[in-house]
């Protein structure tokens, strides 16, 4: 039987961040803002491509949350009250980084979903139906 220490290590198992260290992210569909930098927003497409720690909050009706950064990168990803619905692929989707974590800081309800067929980007099976807090 594996034990959490088997697969996680003490930092997956801490729920801290240094907020002053943190890049905030703020989804709108009229145009998400990060600030600072390694995110690129095309369009509803927030895209996180270097290490560190992200605090997402708002809403993006039909978009989705990417993490795309370097095999050493490790990115987490603070959910405060982040609320995404993606109508073709995953609101979350890790492409690529050494470790992915993600957060929940705060007792406000947050949700991500996929509201329609997934369609295929590329050659990985995103097939991840949603998940909701709150």
């Amino acid at each position: 039987m594996l034990d959490d220490t088997d697969v996680f290590t003490d930092r997956d198992l801490d729920p801290s961040y240094d907020e002053s260290e943190a890049i905030t992210i703020a989804l709108s569909d009229s145009g998400s803002t990060v600030s600072g930098g390694g995110v690129d927003i095309d369009g509803s497409t927030v895209t996180i491509t270097t290490a560190g720690t992200y605090v997402v909050s708002g809403t993006l009706s039909d978009g989705r949350i990417v993490v795309n950064a370097d095999d050493s990168s490790k990115v987490q990803i603070v959910l405060d009250g982040a609320s995404v619905s993606c109508s073709s692929s995953a609101a979350l989707y890790v492409i690529n980084a050494d470790r992915s974590s993600s957060r929940l800081p705060t007792a406000r309800p947050m949700r991500f979903a996929t509201t329609g067929d997934f369609v295929e980007t590329d050659d990985n099976n995103v097939d991840g139906r949603g998940l909701r807090e709150g």
